[in-house]
């Protein structure tokens, strides 16, 4: 098989006169129709510069049927069946004219669902570009540490698991979820505020599964009498969206009541190891007004 040769071989085609005998195409009489009367030599008896008379009364499927009835098939056949291209007369002229509106319709029904895969895939990049990760649930705990007289924010994450794992796969929670996310601003990144709700309930029951069954030596402990401190936490899902916050997640936040107690006696900021803490104290502020107004 040789493209150069094929290429080669159309090319000297192109220059000579397109007859049925040595060309791709072939006048059709239909497309070519006129009523100019013909010299002696059968030619159309008018100027260089007076245009041909076309018929375009055609609809678009017949032109096309038209256009594909000119190619020269047996000749394409023979060139490109030399070459090892076999073509398919038949199934290529009659599926096109004769399916035409399907196609047409098919592409206007194929065409919103790829922009909108698209659309879904390039938000999927811009979430992972920005770090966002709405459907991931993070367990982190904070505190105070003191570093000599100087009081710093500290906290961790103790687990995180899948949204969808949380609720047992609940399409409902999930939907009130992500719905009670969207609608948070920076200065208020608490959920669930009306912690009375059915979806609140059912979430503070998820999340003290997670945490139990995390820390379910304890309990083991507590059963056999071991000598053990016992704390007070309180939860609260929280989502911030302070463009200060590097990831962007729900997150279920623990805080002992020991701190909310001194957030609230001393709200002043502590130290933050990195800026990026800052919207942290905020939360826990939020947290702590929730805890004493209940």
């Amino acid at each position: 098989m040789s493209t150069r040769k094929l290429t080669r071989e159309l090319s000297q085609r192109k220059g000579q006169s397109f007859t049925p005998e040595n060309g791709l195409f072939r006048r059709n009489p239909q497309l070519n129709k006129t009523d100019e009367p013909l010299d002696n030599n059968g030619q159309h008896n008018r100027s260089p510069e007076e245009p041909r008379s076309m018929n375009f009364s055609l609809g678009p499927q017949e032109a096309l049927k038209s256009c594909l009835e000119d190619i020269e098939w047996e000749f394409l056949n023979n060139l490109a069946g030399k070459y090892g291209f076999p073509l398919f007369e038949g199934s290529i002229v009659s599926f096109v004219t004769d399916h035409l509106p399907d196609i047409i319709g098919a592409i206007i029904i194929a065409v919103p669902s790829i922009i909108l895969k698209l659309y879904a895939d390039h938000q999927q990049r811009v979430n992972v570009a920005k770090l966002n990760f709405f459907k991931s649930v993070n367990f982190s705990i904070s505190w105070i540490e003191y570093n000599g007289i100087t009081r710093f924010l500290k906290f961790a994450t103790i687990n995180e698991v899948r949204l969808e794992e949380l609720v047992h796969e609940n399409s409902v929670l999930v939907k009130e979820t992500l719905k009670e996310a969207a609608k948070l601003l920076p200065e208020q990144p608490v959920m669930f505020v009306d912690y009375h709700t059915a979806a609140s309930k059912a979430l503070n029951k998820a999340a003290q599964n997670i945490i139990s069954q995390q820390f379910a030596e304890g309990h083991v402990d507590r059963a056999v009498k071991k000598p053990m401190e016992m704390h007070r936490f309180y939860l609260a899902y929280t989502f911030e969206t302070d463009d200060r916050v590097p990831q962007r997640k729900i997150r279920v936040m623990l805080c002992s009541e020991s701190l909310l107690n001194s957030i609230l006696k001393d709200r002043t900021p502590p130290a933050f190891a990195r800026p990026s803490h800052a919207p942290r104290w905020d939360t826990l502020l939020c947290i702590a007004d929730l805890y004493r107004s209940a």
